[in-house]
């Protein structure tokens, strides 16, 4: 049972952290309120805060979630043996991401989240830990 619980809670902190995306995309980091973003989940306000105590949670798990996909490019890429290949394969990876509605509000929310660089110390420094772990992965 124990097993089932945990599945439970990482799904349902996944459905907050995707309308967290959402509404960062939509309306920006600052203007997005926890009672936008339980709206958006169909969730109670209660239950947004039982998962994520503060906004900060939620952009840290926004942060979290870049910095997986930038570490599945990244071995991705590198398992290309040359420049070309590498090439060959972000074209699709690219088109993959336009196609996506769900990568478009990441990298949406990504551009609120540079803004709030300019409020937030702390979001500054995950922001500029991102930039340098992408610029790794197109330096392959």
């Amino acid at each position: 049972m124990p097993r089932r619980n945990e599945e439970h809670m990482e799904a349902r902190r996944q459905q907050i952290l995707d309308a967290a995306i959402r509404c960062f995309s939509r309306s920006g980091v600052q203007a997005a309120s926890m009672r936008d973003i339980a709206t958006e989940a169909g969730l109670s306000l209660g239950a947004i805060y039982t998962h994520y105590p503060a906004k900060q949670d939620l952009i840290d798990a926004a942060f979290a979630r870049g910095h997986a996909r930038i570490e599945a490019l990244r071995g991705a890429l590198g398992a290309a043996d040359d420049p070309g290949e590498t090439f060959s394969s972000m074209v699709p990876m690219f088109f993959r991401t336009v196609d996506d509605p769900a990568a478009r509000d990441q990298l949406r929310a990504s551009i609120g989240l540079l803004a709030e660089t300019l409020r937030s110390e702390e979001v500054r420094a995950q922001y500029r830990d991102q930039t340098r772990a992408m610029r790794s992965v197109l330096s392959l």
